[in-house]
């Protein structure tokens, strides 16, 4: 599988009390009561930005998106995150004290946390999206790279979109039931980032990522939204 990192540093542990504060970006949704919610002690130890807000995703048990460039590994170090408990606005404030290069907002339930407060091109692509019903993530993911929009901004924009890493981490093996959540997504006029909001939150998995290379470089788009750990049934 392709693993692509996106701000490997060196081994660094942040101990965050629940009074810790940062600057940041907050949209117009941050009245909701999602982030009063309460969240546990948590401690992660990723290589990458984009891993440990997984994690996070499913600790808090919060819908992020994530849309990132990604950066050279320098290294190969981890970062280790670690929050002493709190609320949720208080875990984002967390991470982007840790990670100053990104900021967070909250829109319809949904944290949104972009780098250096630029949204990539790609999240906001207009697609009409036919609609799905009774799938599974990985039933989606299947056809995600066959979307009309997307294909027609990949190719004019001459990126290149490795759809393995999503499969890769969605394969089942031989032996082994696993309970996959089954859903619908409505059809209509959407954003890919929204798109990927409704899929999120419809799947149980609460969490996606764009990230795209520099623009010196050869462009590659990686989406990602991968269950980990799907419950095993006997």
């Amino acid at each position: 599988m392709l693993k692509r990192y996106l701000l490997p540093l060196p081994l660094a542990i942040l101990m965050v009390s629940s009074h810790a504060r940062s600057a940041i970006y907050r949209g117009p949704g941050q009245a909701t009561g999602l982030l009063d919610n309460k969240v546990g002690k948590i401690h992660i130890e990723e290589y990458a930005a984009r891993d440990i807000l997984h994690k996070i995703s499913r600790e808090a048990h919060i819908p992020i998106g994530f849309q990132s460039v990604e950066q050279p590994a320098k290294g190969g170090g981890s970062s280790v995150f670690e929050f002493l408990g709190g609320t949720v606005r208080e875990v984002l404030d967390a991470f982007v004290s840790q990670f100053p290069g990104y900021q967070w907002s909250e829109d319809d339930g949904v944290v949104h946390i972009i780098w250096h407060g630029t949204h990539l091109p790609i999240a906001d692509i207009a697609i009409f999206y036919p609609g799905v019903e009774d799938v599974t993530l990985g039933e989606i993911w299947g056809h995600f790279g066959e979307i009309p929009e997307l294909k027609a901004w990949l190719a004019a924009n001459n990126c290149s979109y490795p759809a393995f890493v999503i499969g890769s981490e969605l394969y089942t093996p031989p032996g082994v039931k696993k309970q996959i959540p089954r859903f619908s997504i409505d059809g209509g006029p959407i954003t890919l980032a929204q798109l990927l909001d409704q899929i999120a939150i419809k799947s149980g998995e609460n969490f996606w990522a764009i990230v795209q290379t520099f623009p010196e470089e050869s462009c590659v788009v990686d989406i990602y939204m991968l269950r980990e750990h799907w419950p095993v049934t006997n």
